[in-house]
């Protein structure tokens, strides 16, 4: 991908037509990539949070997504106590054929935001990636079909939030793209 691309978020695929945007991506309860391609046509990116919803990525894909983004419901050495998922997801996202992001989140949507706490935001959303990406590649997913989210707003405050954008360059050594998804509410 190019750098600094502009995606609009949430489905707002009209939006992302008439402001020239790259891409739109899609919540995993929001319209629809065939609707969505329809509207922004075929030059433009259209991906699609799945969380851990395999069959929802499966029919994105099938609608015309060109990227799946899961979420992070998995335990890592930082965060043991995480939600288990799934696990096989990893292994079967390789499956898709199109590239997966994989975002770091703290706790679940829910709960996320209730009291987001971390020794350091940075090292902790690292390691967390650095194994995911691990376990993906584990699975067969190579590593330039894989992009890296540290999940802004997601499980964060907006200090963390400006910690990590401040330290988003550390994320590049993992050797994967960085996505860095901001908004008002987060930042």
């Amino acid at each position: 991908g190019k750098r600094g691309a502009l995606f609009i978020v949430n489905d707002d695929a009209a939006l992302c037509a008439a402001v020239d945007a790259d891409g739109v991506h899609l919540g995993e309860a929001d319209g629809s990539a065939t609707e969505a391609r329809a509207i922004v046509g075929p030059e433009r990116i259209i991906g699609i949070s799945c969380y851990n919803d395999f069959a929802l990525a499966e029919a994105a894909v099938a609608a015309g997504a060109d990227y799946v983004a899961f979420g992070s419901f998995f335990p890592s050495s930082v965060k043991p106590e995480a939600p288990r998922a799934d696990v096989a997801l990893l292994a079967r996202a390789g499956t898709l054929g199109v590239p997966v992001v994989l975002m770091h989140m703290q706790g679940v949507p829910r709960t996320m935001q209730m009291a987001p706490r971390y020794e350091d935001v940075v090292a902790e959303v690292r390691v967390f990636l650095r194994e995911r990406l691990g376990a993906l590649e584990a699975a067969g997913v190579l590593p330039d079909r894989v992009a890296l989210d540290p999940g802004f707003g997601f499980g964060k405050t907006v200090e963390h939030n400006f910690t990590l954008l401040r330290e988003l360059q550390r994320f590049t050594s993992l050797g994967c793209p960085v996505v860095a998804g901001l908004s008002r509410k987060s930042m």
